[in-house]
């Protein structure tokens, strides 16, 4: 199971909070937190957890067939479902991904592409550039 969006919103909340405090701003400064980011070189953390999570998957996806990681990848669990709406995966998380940024999954099996394709700002390289 992924990230819930709650904890993505409270994870982003610290994580702004930090570079303003950071940066030595108030709110009465009257910046908004994308030109904060901006000037520090960070992006918003939603799009570093997605690339976090195609780069695994394309790891993944690179193993051998019959390796531990891979089978569970795919694994259908026997028995009769909860009621209710079904859970998000991690796997409908990277799926989700890959439709906004027209991945397939065929694309992660060239490393070095792969690499230039979950890449949301090339000119960050992580968290703090």
């Amino acid at each position: 199971m992924g990230i819930k969006a709650t904890e993505e919103k409270f994870l982003q909340a610290t994580v702004m909070r930090m570079i303003w405090w950071r940066l030595g701003y108030t709110k009465l400064d009257h910046m908004t937190n994308d030109c904060l980011r901006a000037k520090m070189g960070i992006q918003p953390m939603a799009d570093l957890i997605n690339e976090n999570r195609l780069r695994w998957y394309g790891h993944i996806l690179r193993r051998e067939t019959n390796d531990v990681n891979r089978k569970v990848l795919d694994i259908e669990v026997p028995g009769k479902r909860g009621r209710g709406r079904p859970r998000i995966t991690w796997k409908g998380q990277v799926d989700k991904v890959m439709m906004t940024k027209k991945i397939n999954p065929d694309m992660a099996l060239t490393r070095s592409r792969w690499k230039k394709l979950i890449k949301t700002n090339p000119t960050t390289v992580g968290l703090y550039a």
